[in-house]
This record gives C-alpha cells, structure tokens and sequence, in this order.
C-alpha cells in the first residue's frame, strides 16, 4: 500500500510542476485540493480508522441496499449457476487500499462466506485471481477515464 501513495506523491508533484509552467493558478487550486483530501482519507486509514465505518448505521444500510440489489444471492455462485444466499457484501477493490471507495456501489458485491474468502487469501491479505477478475470486471465503471 505505501508503493502506492509514494507513486502517487511523485505524479502530483510532475503535474503541479507542469501547472506552475502554465500558471493555472484554477488547476493547481484544484490539484491541492484532490491531494489534500487524499491525505487526510490516507491518515485516516493509516490509524485504522476506516475500521469504523463498518460498525456505522450508514454501512449496515448500504450493505442492505447491495444485497437487495443482488437479489439476496451470491454473485460468485450465480456465475455459475448457483442459487446461495449472500452472508457479506465484499468491497472488490479492498477498503484499505481505496478508501475513497468504501461506500460506491459499483465497488461493492454480495458474496456467500465461502466465496468471499476465495476473494483474498486470508494469510496474505492478497487479492485472489478470482478478485482480480472482478476487478478488471468493474475498473472502467470505477475509474471512468
């Protein structure tokens, strides 16, 4: 995870750079403002504090609202014909990693327990081949470029 952030610090400072060329005083207000946010999400998330939001009200209603989207079924098992209920709803692209996607529906899956752990391996923390695949699945609908 820290890879990530330190890559993203480097691409900000290429475009601020690239900004101050061109004097966009609009652009670099908004730059600083995406990168000022992104930080306090990263703090928060670095103190573990994203834990919390799956004892709020607001996750327990959105967990909800993905499972009745899903018709109560597991969608892993429904790729395959199978009809088991959903027991979790599963954020493809892991919380910890994009905070900034904890509540978007299109980041978010009703899965069976058996199917969830198939998502990640539990001793690593790293995303399955099957996570991935879902992710690939939904990238376009995530980060619309």
């Amino acid at each position: 995870m820290e890879k990530d952030w330190t890559i993203f610090d480097k691409i900000y400072g290429i475009v601020l750079a690239e900004i101050l060329k061109r004097n966009s005083l609009l652009l670099l207000l908004i730059i600083y403002i995406t990168y000022y946010k992104r930080l306090l999400i990263r703090e928060s998330f670095v103190l573990g504090e994203y834990m919390n939001n799956y004892n709020r009200k607001t996750w327990e209603l959105k967990a909800k609202v993905i499972k009745k989207r899903d018709g109560f079924m597991c969608q892993e098992c429904r790729r395959y014909g199978k009809n088991k209920d959903a027991e979790c709803v599963h954020h493809i692209y892991p919380a910890d990693e994009y905070p900034e996607l904890f509540y978007n529906n299109n980041n978010l899956i009703s899965l069976c327990n058996a199917c969830h752990n198939k998502m990640h391996d539990r001793c690593t923390q790293e995303i399955t081949s099957i996570g991935k695949r879902w992710q690939e699945k939904i990238k376009y609908k995530i980060f619309k470029k």
